[in-house]
């Protein structure tokens, strides 16, 4: 008898800690004992979750279904849950009292891109398109966090508003959700917060980049027209593939000898469609292209280097104006994402103390961008982006240097560790966001 009671000691004490009756506050370790425990009762569903988010994924736009999905997991778990806000966003509210108002986001739309395991279990059930960003983990995250959250409600008080955000992709989703008044129907924010999977950095762990910490993401189509003609007598005709190869390497040289080089920019050229034939010069050259940078001075000096580029090789090749390139840039984009230092500081502390303090991380600036940066206003209302760790740490030696070629975001064959994701995501934000609500009482 006494041996029986002894092995149920752990579940009883667990069941104590977490039950709704012991409300007074708890010690920093009881409270990361609560928060285990109640995970742990939620895991297999998470996981699941997530592996029905990832068979299923859906583009920018169209995630209707995820979406229906996400609204009922909220609704269940208490909150009140408002639908189609900026296309398919979900937004779901627990008012707990005085106090500040928190938002935390995730984004939840797919790639157009096909999925490289074919030997996965949930692999994607959409032919071209896939979870290849974690957005899926994402709004699995949101979900979990949900429920630590509102279980512990006794331990925080404010107003809790989580975003499940679509099309992030599409680099309007964020801009589309504040335009439907998302901070007026809702409560202007005190801050905002978010995760992004990290697939350079080992799961279980997280990284934080206060200030500048992603770029402002923009992408331009450039049709480049020629005269088209026998490809045996290209002087009689106006080469529109040699042209977008000039401007291609010329267009290079913006940011290798106009930017200053202690300013980060990237502009790449990521396609290049053009013609059919073997013997026949086509009438013009698609390009795609996309720049990355932290200012908008250095933004807008990329734009008009390359309309000036594209007008100055067209000019030397002998084109009249009206067949000059046509650039277009798209008509959004992503502002450069900075993380406010003060919240920054604070929730590193936060993480640390959830997960232990070799387990967080101060990170560098990337040129990826992220649309999450929008929430922020211009700089008015503080944002934080965490990183968590997606790779599974058996890619690691003891030192915690790659052993193998990590796989990067939107990589056919990217795939996070979700079990250890979702626990350490789920844990540590609902640590931090306890604390971040009672911050100064």
């Amino acid at each position: 008898m006494l041996v029986f009671f002894i092995r149920q000691l752990p579940a009883v004490v667990a069941f104590l800690l977490c039950h709704p009756l012991f409300s007074q506050p708890l010690p920093a370790l009881a409270l990361q004992d609560t928060i285990a425990c109640l995970y742990q009762e939620d895991a297999e569903h998470l996981l699941h979750l997530y592996q029905h988010y990832h068979e299923n994924p859906e583009l920018s736009g169209a995630e209707a279904e995820t979406a229906k999905r996400q609204a009922a997991e909220l609704r269940a778990l208490g909150y009140a849950v408002h639908k189609n806000i900026g296309g398919h966003g979900v937004v779901a509210v627990l008012d707990n009292g005085p106090g500040p108002v928190i938002y935390w986001r995730a984004d939840m739309d797919a790639l157009p891109v096909e999925e490289g395991n074919l030997q996965l279990a949930y692999r994607s059930k959409k032919k071209g398109v896939a979870h290849l960003c974690a957005h899926d983990l994402h709004a699995t995250l949101l979900v979990g966090i949900a429920h630590t959250m509102y279980r512990l409600r006794q331990y925080w008080k404010g107003k809790l508003v989580l975003v499940s955000q679509p099309a992030e992709e599409g680099l309007d989703g964020a801009r589309a959700m504040l335009r439907d008044s998302l901070y007026a129907r809702f409560g202007t924010p005190d801050c905002v917060l978010a995760y992004h999977m990290a697939a350079d950095l080992k799961a279980g762990q997280a990284g934080i980049c206060p200030g500048r910490a992603m770029a402002l993401t923009r992408f331009l189509d450039i049709r480049v027209f020629g005269e088209p003609g026998h490809g045996g007598h290209p002087h009689l005709c106006v080469d529109a593939p040699v042209l977008a190869a000039m401007i291609i390497v010329r267009l290079q040289a913006l940011v290798a000898r106009e930017i200053n080089p202690l300013e980060p920019a990237v502009l790449s050229v990521c396609a290049i469609n053009g013609g059919s034939q073997y013997a026949a010069l086509p009438p013009y050259v698609d390009l795609k292209v996309n720049l990355r940078c932290f200012s908008e001075e250095v933004h807008q000096q990329l734009l008009e280097g390359i309309r000036r580029v594209c007008r100055a090789e067209a000019e030397a090749s002998g084109l009249e104006p009206e067949k000059f390139p046509l650039v277009q840039p798209f008509a959004t984009y992503t502002e450069a994402l900075y993380n406010d230092p003060a919240l920054a500081g604070f929730m590193a502390g936060q993480l640390k103390a959830a997960l232990g303090p070799k387990q967080v991380h101060e990170l560098p600036p990337v040129t990826t961008g992220e649309d999450f940066a929008h929430y922020a206003l211009g700089g008015k209302i503080p944002i934080l982006l965490v990183r968590l760790g997606a790779v599974s740490p058996s890619f690691f030696d003891e030192q915690g240097k790659p052993t193998q070629r990590l796989e990067p975001l939107h990589s056919p064959n990217f795939y996070p560790e979700p079990e250890l994701g979702l626990r350490t995501g789920v844990q540590a934000m609902t640590y931090g966001l306890i604390g971040l609500f009672n911050k100064g009482k």
